[in-house]
């Protein structure tokens, strides 16, 4: 299956009562949430041997004071929720998502890419909470009314800065993300500077733009912003 975005998947849908209601399931194969999912494993499954080696090496030196039950305990507590073994029917299961939908009109690629459209979502919250350029907290207001004018600047803010970065990337200029667009236009400054031809009389007052970086010129093209 072909996603919007040009990606490929994998996936398996079927209509089917859940929870007692009947609801669209698609079950999503992602290599990238398998391969995400394994490296977890592993790391979890080494960080236990490496303290049970240690463990070990304590009881072999006879230098332990807790009793057996007491290690035991302490056995299950540390390796609670860790893999210290390999399942290898459970490891091809890895890297699949189960989505379920009440929204049986669309289809499977609409659902899948509604699905990935939530990372989205909470970059956007991600955004908010930038504390440098968006500065939606700290919030320094205690009433209502002033705190929903405080969210609705910052959501403002958002909105006109995630334009100009598509500006930014529609113009070719190097903008890794929203967060780095202030920086990079902070580079480019505009300065007055007064003139005289003949050194009496009034002065010439022009306004131009400081020498930047020329990977900026495109930017600053498209944002109308004249040298």
């Amino acid at each position: 299956m072909v996603l919007p975005d040009g990606e490929t998947v994998q996936a398996f849908r079927q209509q089917r009562k859940i929870w007692g209601v009947e609801r669209t399931a698609v079950v999503l194969l992602s290599e990238r949430l398998r391969e995400g999912q394994m490296r977890g494993v592993l790391q979890y499954a080494a960080s236990a041997r490496r303290w049970l080696e240690e463990l070990a090496q304590t009881l072999r030196r006879g230098k332990q004071k807790r009793d057996r039950d007491r290690i035991q305990r302490d056995i299950e507590v540390r390796l609670q929720g860790r893999q210290t073994h390999f399942d290898t029917l459970a490891r091809d299961k890895l890297g699949r998502v189960v989505l379920v939908t009440d929204r049986d009109k669309w289809t499977s690629a609409e659902i899948i890419a509604a699905y990935h459209g939530q990372s989205t979502i909470e970059a956007v919250f991600a955004h908010l909470k930038d504390p440098l350029h968006l500065a939606s907290r700290p919030r320094f207001h205690w009433t209502d009314q002033k705190l929903h004018v405080h969210a609705l600047v910052c959501l403002l803010a958002y909105v006109l800065a995630w334009r100009v970065f598509r500006h930014a990337r529609h113009a070719g200029a190097s903008c890794a993300s929203i967060e780095s667009l202030p920086d990079t236009l902070a580079l480019a400054r505009r300065v007055h500077v007064a003139r005289s031809v003949t050194g009496k009389g009034p002065m010439r007052v022009t306004s131009q733009l400081e020498e930047i970086d020329p990977a900026l010129a495109p930017l600053l093209a498209s944002l109308g912003v004249k040298p």
